[in-house]
């Protein structure tokens, strides 16, 4: 079969994950056709990970909420926002975090998005707008997933007055 979407993730203890094929276009593929291929398994054990977990990713979500909306944007039809903040409340600077945003119509996923915001600073908020692109008629209940690989140094930064202080 013709491979559609590939990725790398990662999954925390507890953790439950979307599987999604992120801008591939629904006639493209059948739901029955769909086959998802799981390689490349690496696990590592970390005693008390619930500590190093919420020491490392304690971001306060607030704000969430969906608006309907009829516009276009350049060629791309916009159907509706989702706005929401997040607020760092860590020691620690994020490096383009990302965010799966997952729209309900009751207990139904009718939308499924992801963004990046360019840097998530220490003790800093960022506000969110996120314009959403495929045909939402209505949406109940957003939910906003931080997608932060905590344990990869790739996800932080340090900005150059941090690093003067170490020296």
């Amino acid at each position: 079969g013709m491979v559609l979407a590939q990725d790398e993730t990662f999954l925390w203890p507890n953790d439950k994950k979307f599987f999604v094929a992120l801008s591939v276009q629904p006639n493209l593929i059948h739901q029955d056709d769909i086959k998802i291929n799981i390689k490349d398994i690496r696990w590592h054990k970390y005693t008390q990970f619930h500590n190093l977990f919420n020491d490392k990713l304690n971001l306060q979500i607030t704000k969430v909420r969906y608006e309907n909306t009829s516009e276009v944007v350049g060629e791309a039809e916009i159907s509706g926002i989702v706005k929401f903040s997040v607020r760092n409340q860590t020691i620690f600077n994020f490096y383009e975090p990302g965010f799966l945003i997952a729209l309900y119509n009751g207990d139904e996923i009718v939308g499924i998005t992801f963004t990046k915001t360019p840097s998530l600073r220490s003790h800093g908020t960022y506000d969110a707008e996120v314009n959403i692109s495929s045909p939402i008629h209505f949406a109940t209940n957003v939910t906003v997933i931080p997608e932060i690989n905590i344990l990869s140094e790739d996800a932080y930064y340090i900005e150059d007055a941090d690093t003067k202080s170490i020296e």
